[in-house]
């Protein structure tokens, strides 16, 4: 047997990235089941998300959504949301119903 090991030296490295890769496999293969009753159980049972769609984004994220849409997409997608800043009509009761709305530059919320 330890004769093998003398052979093996020049894969140290190789075999002990083999067992870590093995032990991530384990982990992911032991947490499936964890994650599929949070579906289940938060998801199906509480009534999940009401909307897919958000009522308010901040602009920041409207950016990073819209960038790996197409422009016909792009233009659909921004003529649903206004940007709300501090000079819009509705701003003091979008403070309201947004209370982060005061710090940040912008948020679109949904047209009606």
């Amino acid at each position: 047997m330890l004769r093998l090991f003398k052979y093996l030296k020049p894969y140290t490295w190789l075999i002990i990235l083999a067992i870590a890769l093995l032990f991530v496999q384990a982990n992911a293969d032991l947490a499936l089941p964890d994650y599929l009753s949070d579906i289940v159980n938060v998801g199906i049972q509480q009534g999940g998300v009401a909307n897919a769609i958000p009522v308010a984004v901040r602009q920041a994220e409207m950016d990073k959504l819209t960038i790996f849409l197409a422009a016909a997409d792009k233009t659909r997608v921004l003529s649903d949301y206004t940007l709300v800043d501090k000079n819009s009509p509705d701003y003091a009761a979008d403070v309201k119903l947004y209370p982060d709305l005061a710090q940040e530059t912008g948020v679109r919320p949904e047209q009606d």
